[in-house]
């Protein structure tokens, strides 16, 4: 399978999201649109009141540490119970998955491929998660688009396309091999979008890459480029905003004015608290075209309909 990079047709229609993995108060403010944080459970740098966030598992830090860190089941659902006040701003609490096969053989899973051990890791997480009240989000890992037929869309919200570099996917536009870049990603991402799920992409550090993501149908992307230099990197990453979500309508599921208002009709009429997304459907709205600097906090005011 050869490697793919698509320079950005700037024809997509939805707006991306971007997480950041540092904490800045200009992505817990509100006033920048589509601009948010990825928050773990391992995190030292804890925010009173976050905005836009989603809740990443720390297995990452699992893989890079050999294990020394390892994933605690129990200490992430304590996380997202810490912050069960403000799940209506999350847009999904990602489960455990498997990125190097040492740590499927450490756990005892019946596979070491990673696509197959984060399948059977995730399992038993997808349903605690939106017990909850979090959107579940699904990692894939390489070699996943050759198995559709074993992914559980309806156990999860999000595909959160992770994966790692392959020296087969090297070229001249993917120059690390990065699987997340290749066009078998390129297909998941699509049929995960014509599931109905939303697509999340890890670790994008530039403008190019933030432009691939969006034109592939991703509707929320993360990095770390801000941790390395805050001050400079910071406007840097809300100029990419600005570049790629002018005149583009946002998904309401990534919305945090249209998630309030979902929220607040599972408060006021009692539903399940995983019907928000029923309520919210496929619907778009335009809260996040406002411009820099706007307080647009006033609009969660607005009704927000409920999908059929």
């Amino acid at each position: 399978m050869s490697a793919v990079l698509l320079p950005g047709s700037g024809k997509t229609e939805l707006a991306i999201t971007y997480l950041s993995g540092a904490v800045r108060p200009e992505a817990l403010d509100f006033r920048t649109p589509g601009f948010g944080i990825l928050m773990t459970p391992l995190m030292g740098n804890v925010p009173a009141r976050p905005g836009l966030h989603a809740h990443d598992n720390g297995v990452f830090t699992e893989m890079r540490t050999r294990g020394k860190q390892a994933f605690d089941r129990e200490r992430f659902l304590r996380h997202l119970d810490l912050w069960r006040g403000v799940r209506h701003m999350a847009l999904f609490a990602v489960a455990p998955d498997v990125i190097e096969p040492w740590q499927a053989a450490r756990l005892g899973l019946a596979s070491s491929t990673p696509w197959q051990a984060t399948l059977e890791r995730s399992a038993p997480l997808l349903p605690e998660i939106r017990r909850r009240g979090y959107r579940a989000a699904l990692v894939a890992q390489n070699g996943l688009e050759e198995h559709l037929g074993e992914i559980p869309w309806a156990d999860f919200d999000v595909l959160f396309i992770g994966g790692g570099p392959e020296a087969r996917f090297a070229c001249k536009g993917n120059r690390k091999g990065e699987w997340k870049w290749t066009a078998g990603a390129a297909r998941l991402m699509a049929e995960a979008r014509a599931q109905g799920k939303d697509v999340h992409a890890g670790r994008v550090n530039s403008l190019l890459r933030l432009r691939q993501a969006q034109d592939w149908g991703a509707t929320s992307a993360d990095g770390t480029l801000i941790a390395f230099g805050p001050d400079i990197r910071t406007p840097e990453v809300m100029g990419w905003l600005r570049t790629l979500n002018p005149g583009k309508r946002t998904r309401c599921t990534q919305c945090f004015i249209c998630r309030w208002k979902a929220q607040a009709v599972v408060n006021t009429y009692g539903v399940e608290r995983t019907s928000i997304d029923r309520i919210l459907g496929d619907q778009t709205c335009d809260h996040q075209g406002v411009g820099p600097g706007t307080d647009f906090r006033p609009q969660a005011e607005q009704l927000l309909p409920l999908a059929a």
